[in-house]
């Protein structure tokens, strides 16, 4: 048979499969999912957090500060001035926890509760096709080219909440950038206004020498974290799918191939964290070499106008108010450091979460391409649609008209 008459033809083009994005595109990508908590309890929690971390800066400074009345009072044999630092810094000590414990708490509640269920919403919602045509479609379509979204849903999400709570609010043992961007504050502030600038620009300088060795080595630690977090991805995808597929791997007798499949999935899996731990270390020497060094910067910076420049000697309190600053800055310094691999896991999860939502905006456009009529380029996974068609037998009047058919 040969075809007789007009046809219409309608190529539906899928668009290019989505690439891991940078972390700036990734920010870019993730941070609209969160427009939709600025109207929620989540922005006054962040304003409360940004007021207290004021006040646990504050406290912080100032108990550095009584530590050097208190050496005046024990020198000056004045009890009754040690029991005034010794009152001011237990309420120091006071404030300073509850704050810091308020923040930490409000801090997960935004990002862990807040921020996280609005991604999860959001994404759920297309990859569901919610309140849309064709209820499903995208599921499918993801589900046929191999894109585990439920593992990013189910995974990297919660990680990516946790990350920033940690990076941005802090943990039990250490600092987030809230409450480390308003201790440095204070801590330089009082440095400068009790020393001069000298000490300062000494802690500021080694702080910075080794945030640049940080700097250095956290793009590796990223890279190998994103690979190891997709092999895992593929890995718990697999075992679904075989799952899924179960009845008939056994039907067709392939379970042997399929095993040595997983076997293979379970060796990318070891090689990307063989991949972690050697790019890490160089980042985990960095890290922690200041917190030996820093001690003795912190000795050595209150001295410097009377070391280099022959400057008065100042009292015995002063020097150790000075060296408590120094110290305390260089410390709180660190956590920046601190945060370069928790950074790290963040960015990885944030990269994750910004794919996840690319696939999505994949799915869409193929399913725009379905109803947007004829297409010039064809491509390997187009779809041919005929509508219309006659059709007639060589030498017959007899034809077949009025046939519609996609291939």
């Amino acid at each position: 048979m040969e075809p007789h008459g007009s046809a219409a033809f309608s190529v539906a083009v899928s668009p290019a499969a989505p690439v891991a994005p940078s972390i700036w595109q990734a920010l870019r990508c993730v941070t609209p999912l969160l427009f939709p908590t600025w109207r929620s309890p989540a922005t006054a929690l962040l304003l409360a957090a940004a007021v207290l971390s004021g006040c646990y800066a504050w406290c912080y400074q100032d108990l550095a500060v009584q530590g050097g009345n208190l050496a005046t009072a024990i020198q000056a044999n004045d009890r009754q001035g040690f029991k005034v630092a010794l009152g001011w810094s237990l309420l120091d000590v006071a404030l300073g926890a509850v704050s810091n414990g308020l923040v930490l708490a409000l801090g997960q509640y935004a990002c862990e509760q807040e921020w996280a269920v609005a991604i999860h919403r959001s994404l759920s919602n297309r990859l569901l096709n919610a309140n849309r045509r064709g209820s499903g479609s995208n599921l499918f379509r993801l589900q046929h080219h191999g894109a585990p979204i439920d593992q990013y849903l189910a995974k990297d999400v919660p990680l990516l909440a946790a990350s920033a709570n940690t990076v941005l609010f802090g943990a039990p043992m250490y600092g987030g950038l809230l409450l480390t961007s308003a201790t440095l504050l204070a801590f330089g502030s009082a440095l400068v206004r009790r020393g001069g600038p000298l000490p300062l620009c000494m802690c500021a300088i080694f702080c910075l020498l080794d945030a640049l060795g940080v700097r250095l080595w956290s793009p590796r630690v990223v890279r190998a974290t994103m690979r190891a977090e997709s092999s895992r991805a593929s890995y718990r995808y697999w075992h679904t799918y075989l799952r899924d597929c179960l009845e008939p791997v056994a039907f067709l007798s392939s379970l042997s191939r399929e095993i040595q499949k997983l076997s293979a999935k379970l060796d990318q899996v070891a090689h990307g964290a063989g991949l972690v731990a050697w790019a890490a270390w160089p980042l985990n020497f960095t890290t922690m070499l200041p917190w030996f060094a820093g001690t003795l910067i912190a000795y050595v910076a209150p001295a410097l106008p009377w070391l280099l420049f022959g400057a008065t000697t100042s009292s015995l309190g002063d020097y150790v108010s000075n060296y408590n600053l120094s110290s305390a800055f260089i410390q709180t310094t660190l956590y920046f450091m601190m945060l370069a691999e928790e950074m790290s896991k963040g960015g990885a999860a944030l990269k994750a979460v910004a794919l996840a939502a690319r696939w999505l905006d994949w799915a869409d456009e193929c399913a725009t391409a379905e109803g947007r009529g004829p297409v010039t380029t064809v491509d390997t996974t187009a779809d041919l649609a005929m509508t219309s068609v006659s059709f007639r037998i060589p030498n017959s009047e007899r034809t077949v008209s009025g046939v519609s058919f996609r291939v």
